[in-house]
């Protein structure tokens, strides 16, 4: 998707668009980064689930119980 907005805003007037693309760039490289590194991209990447988390004592919206 990053691409195809990329390629979008390429075909218009490049002095009004060429920051978003930069910017687009820029977050392209962010997320080549966080995939090579191998973080957590989705909650189903995470390390911990939610059964570990209510044991920690969160409730609700990422409130500690008693909070």
């Amino acid at each position: 998707m990053i691409d195809v907005k990329t390629a979008d805003l390429a075909a218009q007037n490049l002095a009004r668009t060429q920051p978003e693309i930069e910017e687009l760039y820029r977050t392209k490289a962010l997320l080549r980064q966080i995939l090579e590194r191998g973080d957590a991209f989705a909650l189903r990447d995470l390390a911990i689930g939610g059964e570990e988390l209510l044991a920690l004592g969160y409730r609700g919206k990422a409130r500690r119980s008693g909070e």
